[in-house]
């Protein structure tokens, strides 16, 4: 085919404007940001170099509006093509050829009017010729009823069509559809724009329906004082997170909104991506991708709940304060939490809902539901038996108390058990069974050692503790009905105490260094009842007493080592027991063996007035002395004041029978018959002149008085 100097030009020029435009492509979609200059000049970032904006079309800046471009040329098929700008696979053939001069070419844009931008194509709003127009941005003479009259631009659009920068554009097709999502509607107008469009205010089919956005990643915009603003980005490609104020913002990549760490991309919303400067999570100064705060302003502390970051002045139930050991950074952490890689350490506890750092460990003070806070801090599920306790408490959490916990336990306890619900209280919860630390329970107490007295005494026992023991608990040392004791210093005896005092009307006994509590009836066989101030004991006699009473030497019966009992007086019941040879040492005494075995005194019963006495082996006693004015009676059983006249006669103080007299049956008798016919044993005064007989005779002898002498005489 020949083509004319002018055609060959042309051709050429649209050729070397290909090149071009994909050489800028290339360079647009590398850069990070878009440098925008209110100027009459448009910079491009990476060339850092200026366009003239009167240049449209010069396959650089393909629209400019109030002096800034905001359409550039195509980019490379390929990145367009990852971009959703033109379909993937899609040949690229140039969509818009304008004439390089003033003349007309059929099918051609006027110079520089290939300034309309849809998809990323460049699109005709003028064409070359008079007769031709731009109809879905192609110069065609083909207006299909659309106004189009004059100077190669339409002025207004039929049903089906809507007018955009000098051409009709058909709904519902592209390039048409890119701008219009309206696929019906008010003819001649576009009623919903597509992303990258804005609504025109000033609607008509005479007008724009829909102006372009200047970012080209934008989806929706808003008119702006010298450009448009975008307010939401599409959501394919990569430029998808708005960064900025909405309808003041620009659209850029993941890795551009996080680079300075002072913003953070939000997906919450996928339809609209947003860039979010730090400031505006509330306290917060760096953060990362999504709602991440990393770091907050120095009042603030850094908390994160699944996933979300916030900065608080005060961390909340569940969490502790941490400052890092160089103040780089303060964050709330997890009392439950491992906390890994804190500076200091601060590892939480497992099952910990409230707890307190000290900057060096971390204390819980409250277990989430189902665990109880034991002593040492941690969260178990259940308590350690016998030496802790369950407390409930819905407000401030379950606790394990120690059994010696002074608040909720007993003091100095060691092991323990709860008491029934219907028997706690709101300072007893439970019954103390075992103390620690050289305590001893007294009551459900632990008391010490010295605290064990009176009602009570004190048992050591290493294996089930020790204890102040009742005095009347018989099982453990104690003496059965006692109620006051002291503890015996004999450590070999079962009873460890000695009792004091008894219940009800029992009395102690005391036996053998051993106490008990007896009825007073049982005092007996080797007791007997002692009274002082007011109280009664039962005693031991005296070991030589078999029985007593009133007192231990007391006896009223003897043992068989010293069998004759003594008495004090010969009319009391009571004395001192005694050997024969103890008895009889000082003559005073004679060892009477009739039962029960008595040392009588030698004047007692028919010894009357003897001072001294004997008994001979065949054991008749016989009185030895007599006392002031007194003579021992012929047969030597007792003393009387004088021998009876002629019939007896004084020798060293004995009276005997004179001669003619005989004692018998302890009488002094005649030697001869009797001739008055008296008995033998008869005793008759001779010489005395008035003879009465005495009114209480001796025996063996027949009291007379002589009324003379005023004398008793025994004959």
């Amino acid at each position: 085919v020949c083509l004319d100097w002018k055609s060959a030009l042309a051709h050429l020029s649209l050729h070397v404007q290909g090149r071009i435009s994909r050489l800028v492509g290339q360079i647009v979609a590398a850069s990070q940001q878009w440098r925008i200059h209110r100027t009459t000049r448009c910079l491009h970032p990476p060339l850092g170099g200026g366009y003239s904006v009167g240049a449209i079309g010069s396959s650089v800046c393909r629209e400019a509006r109030d002096g800034a471009c905001v359409g550039y040329a195509e980019e490379d098929k390929t990145d367009k093509a990852s971009a959703g700008i033109i379909r993937a696979g899609a040949e690229e053939t140039p969509t818009c050829e304008a004439v390089t001069d003033s003349n007309a070419v059929s099918t051609k844009c006027a110079q520089n009017k290939c300034d309309v931008t849809i998809g990323g194509n460049p699109y005709c709003s003028q064409c070359s010729t008079a007769a031709e127009f731009p109809i879905n941005g192609v110069c065609t003479t083909t207006i299909d009823g659309n106004t189009c009259t004059t100077g190669g631009v339409c002025t207004q659009c039929k049903d089906g069509y809507f007018l955009h920068k000098g051409g009709c554009y058909k709904k519902g097709e592209e390039p048409g559809s890119l701008i219009c999502k309206d696929a019906t509607g008010t003819a001649g107008k576009c009623q919903a724009c597509a992303d990258g469009y804005f609504k025109n205010s000033d609607t008509a089919a005479t007008t724009d329906s829909c102006v372009a956005c200047g970012d080209e990643n934008c989806a929706t915009c808003t008119v702006g004082a010298e450009q448009q603003k975008c307010s939401k980005c599409k959501t394919t490609g990569t430029k998808t997170y708005l960064k900025g104020d909405a309808g003041a913002g620009t659209c850029v990549t993941e890795a551009e909104c996080t680079t300075n760490n002072d913003h953070y991309t939000d997906s919450s919303d996928t339809s609209s991506l947003v860039c979010k400067a730090c400031s505006t999570i509330v306290g917060c100064s760096t953060c990362s991708s999504g709602t991440a705060c990393t770091k907050c302003t120095d009042e603030n502390y850094l908390k994160t709940v699944s996933g979300v970051t916030t900065c608080v002045t005060d961390c909340g139930e569940g969490y502790f304060k941490h400052t890092a050991t160089d103040s780089s950074l303060k964050t709330c952490q997890s009392c439950s939490g491992t906390n890994n890689n804190l500076d200091p350490a601060g590892a939480g506890v497992a099952g910990c809902a409230a707890c307190t750092y000290d900057s060096a460990k971390v204390t819980c003070t409250k277990c989430g539901t189902g665990k109880y806070l034991k002593s040492d801090g941690t969260c178990a599920d259940s308590c350690t038996a016998n030496t802790e306790f369950v407390k409930n408490d819905p407000t401030n959490g379950n606790k394990c108390v120690s059994c010696g916990d002074q608040t909720d336990g007993v003091a100095g306890c060691s092991e323990c058990s709860l008491l029934p619900s219907a028997s706690r209280s709101s300072a007893t919860l439970i019954k103390c069974t075992k103390c620690g630390n050289s305590k001893y329970l007294k009551e459900g107490t632990c008391a010490d050692k010295a605290e064990c007295t009176g009602t009570t005494f004190p048992k050591e026992d290493n294996s089930n503790g020790n204890k102040c023991v009742p005095c009347n608990d018989s099982t453990n040392g104690g003496v059965a009905d006692c109620t006051a004791c002291a503890l015996t210093t004999d450590s070999s005896r079962t009873t460890l105490v000695t009792c004091s005092a008894c219940s009800g009307n029992k009395i102690v006994k005391t036996a053998d260094g051993a106490t008990s509590c007896i009825d007073e009836s049982a005092c007996n066989n080797g007791f007997f009842v002692k009274e002082s101030g007011g109280s009664k004991t039962c005693e031991a006699c005296d070991s030589t007493c078999k029985t007593c009473s009133g007192a231990a030497t007391q006896c009223t019966s003897c043992n068989p080592d010293k069998p004759y009992l003594k008495k004090t007086q010969s009319t009391n019941q009571t004395g001192t027991c005694t050997t024969e040879q103890e008895c009889t040492n000082d003559n005073t005494h004679y060892a009477d063996d009739a039962d029960p075995k008595t040392c009588k005194a030698c004047a007692e019963g028919t010894f009357e007035g003897c001072e001294t006495c004997e008994k001979s082996t065949e054991g008749a006693v016989a009185c030895k002395t007599c006392g002031p004015q007194k003579k021992i009676r012929p047969d030597k059983k007792g003393c009387i004041d004088a021998s009876p006249p002629d019939v007896s006669t004084e020798k060293s103080g004995v009276c005997e029978c004179v001669e003619g007299y005989t004692l018998e049956g302890g009488n002094c008798a005649s030697s001869s018959a009797n001739k008055s016919g008296l008995s033998t044993g008869a005793i008759v005064g001779i010489s005395v002149a008035a003879v009465v007989a005495c009114p209480v005779p001796l025996t063996g002898y027949l009291p007379l008085y002589d009324e003379q002498s005023k004398q008793s005489y025994y004959c």
